[in-house]
């Protein structure tokens, strides 16, 4: 089983969540906010802005994810390359 992390779990990130859980993927959600909608159908919760690289770098890590993805919002593109740049994961951007 693969392991995603999620950047963001608001109202923008709920159905990537829940397509990457049918799919039998393991989702882990990555938000500066524990009490994001996204939370509650993720397998695991980082506290990480999706404006931190670092955070979410150590996030990511920490949960030994195989891919990082965000969708919904265009702002945490760039912390999800540079992080999967960090820890050698597929990024369809680089940074």
């Amino acid at each position: 089983m693969s392991r995603i992390l999620m950047l963001g779990g608001g109202s923008s990130q709920l159905a990537g969540i829940r397509r990457c859980k049918k799919l039998g993927h393991e989702v882990f959600v990555a938000d500066i906010d524990p009490a994001a909608p996204g939370v509650a159908l993720a397998d695991g919760f980082a506290e990480a802005s999706t404006f931190d690289p670092e955070g979410v770098s150590l996030a990511a890590a920490e949960k030994r994810v195989h891919g990082i993805i965000t969708m919904g919002s265009d702002q945490p593109v760039l912390t999800q390359a540079i992080a999967s740049e960090r820890l050698g994961l597929p990024a369809f951007l680089s940074p």
